[in-house]
């Protein structure tokens, strides 16, 4: 009983802080935007379409279908999460976490799919601009100024990616939010290998359902940086896998980690704060010293591959970086003061991962689960005391969201043990699943109908 009312309280505490938090960045926020139009939220704490106004309640027939897919979630998962095959139950929840996002998106009809793509700020737009890709790399720090606000903020690699689809033949804006969809579907699928490579296959069954019905979800369609989340995701589930496979497999996984998380630094910066998830993977297994130091190497030497095929061809990560750093503080970022950001990007946080997670982490108690979380709330810290993620992490923390919601995973048990073994259909942990299964939808479905985002 002690322990149980412990917990409450941690929770209820966590929910207070929580809601106050997020209520003072909006007013707080409110008056800054009517004050100083210039930080360009509209919707504050989160970035709005419209400048002066992100708000807009549009409730629409299209908002039928992600219900429909949220509720078949919330009914299956408990059966799917303990009857099917580990295998089977990681494809179904990438596979329908990618058919929850769609279905958001398309609450705005072909403008919620298209508008993250084709808006004049992001990559798509300056795709016609762009020259021979040799000459593209090697103007690029050069060339900074003339480009669009997405490309000027990454390194150039996505852009690479764009000419590469549009040099075969597929042209106009589908090919970019296909590559939002495929990156929704691979990141839980990712996940989750990590999670039963490091926590065991019972948590990665847990962890799933909160994979599918997230809040922030709305932001994965339309942005690039789902397609960033996949890559740093898989690069994760190769590092776990490279220190728990035999040897020959983990020189494989070792090799593949290094060369995911190498191209992902050419497609964010941000990545640069994700090598502290992997290297609290890596450190996860401290007493394998032979094992770290075959990783280590091998992922290295990939990682360094990258690094120096595009340096060979004119860009060098470092000079890219140096140049964004001076087009970052002449932007929108010189108006924001760090005092506000500060605490209204973690209120973006906790409503993009939604509330379970603040009522799962008080049961958290499993170290390979304990790694991943942890490891990304540090990398968050780190993000956000650099000051280089002031306002947008809605968008920008996406490589981290998948890896804080496994706080959520305890909500899927009664007491201690699976609810495959102490649950009926309608057991006590089968009716808490559902509950906050419902919890997570309903609030990713209200923010899709009534803030209207940038993307």
């Amino acid at each position: 009983m002690t322990t149980r009312r412990s917990r409450a309280a941690l929770t209820t505490t966590l929910f207070a802080l929580a809601i106050g938090l997020v209520w003072l960045s909006i007013i707080w926020g409110r008056r800054l935007q009517k004050r100083m139009p210039e930080i360009k939220l509209g919707a504050a704490p989160f970035v709005g379409r419209d400048q002066r106004d992100g708000w807009d309640w549009r409730a629409h027939w299209q908002l039928a279908i992600p219900i429909v897919i949220a509720c078949v979630v919330v009914f299956a998962a408990p059966h799917v999460i303990t009857r099917w095959r580990l295998r089977w139950v990681a494809l179904a929840t990438g596979l329908t976490a990618g058919a929850f996002a769609v279905a958001l998106a398309f609450g705005d009809g072909s403008d919620g799919l298209f508008h993250g793509a084709t808006d004049n700020t992001e990559y798509y737009a300056n795709l016609s601009q762009t020259r021979e890709w040799r000459s593209f790399l090697s103007t690029f720090v050069d060339r900074l100024p003339y480009y669009s606000v997405h490309v000027r903020g990454h390194p150039p690699g996505f852009t690479l990616v764009l000419k590469a689809i549009a040099a075969i033949g597929l042209h106009g804006a589908w090919p970019v939010v296909t590559l939002s969809i495929i990156g929704v579907v691979t990141t839980p699928i990712a996940v989750l290998i990590a999670v039963h490579r490091l926590a065991g296959s019972s948590w990665a069954r847990r962890a799933a359902p909160f994979l599918v019905v997230t809040p922030y979800a709305i932001w994965q369609i339309t942005s690039a940086d789902a397609f960033y989340t996949a890559v740093t995701s898989a690069s994760v589930a190769m590092f776990a896998v490279a220190l728990t496979a035999p040897r020959w497999q983990a020189g494989a996984a070792s090799l593949a980690g290094g060369l995911l998380i190498g191209l992902s630094l050419f497609f964010t910066y941000g990545a640069v704060t994700f090598l502290i998830v992997l290297g609290a993977v890596v450190g996860s297994s401290w007493r394998r010293k032979r094992r770290i130091a075959m990783v280590i190497a091998l992922s290295s030497i990939a990682a360094l591959a990258v690094l120096f095929a595009y340096r060979s061809f004119g860009f060098w990560w470092f000079d890219g970086a140096s140049a964004l750093r001076e087009q970052y503080w002449a932007g929108t970022a010189k108006f924001r003061t760090w005092t506000y950001f500060a605490l209204s990007n973690v209120a973006v946080l906790l409503v993009a991962v939604g509330p379970a997670v603040l009522a799962g982490v008080g049961r958290l108690r499993v170290r390979g689960l304990w790694i991943l979380f942890g490891a990304a709330l540090v990398a968050i810290t780190a993000s956000e005391v650099s000051q280089y993620s002031k306002g947008e992490v809605e968008r920008i923390w996406l490589l981290f969201y998948p890896w804080v919601m496994l706080g959520a995973a305890p909500l899927a048990t009664a007491g201690a043990a699976p609810l495959a073994t102490t649950d009926g259909p309608d057991g006590p942990g089968v009716a808490t699943l559902r509950v906050w299964l419902v919890i997570q939808a309903a609030v990713a479905i209200v923010l899709q109908s009534w803030l209207v985002s940038k993307w």
